[in-house]
């Protein structure tokens, strides 16, 4: 499963319109992540 890049939706690329996933789900990742690392440290 594809996690695209806002550009990707963007350009209507492959990994975009293949994924199961919406736009943006890629940064709301990366920010969870980042949040969940935060409270470790």
């Amino acid at each position: 499963m594809y996690l695209p890049t806002a550009d990707a939706y963007d350009r209507g690329a492959y990994q975009a319109w293949q994924t199961p996933l919406a736009a943006g789900a890629l940064e709301r990742l990366t920010a969870h992540a980042g949040d969940l690392l935060e409270e470790l440290g």
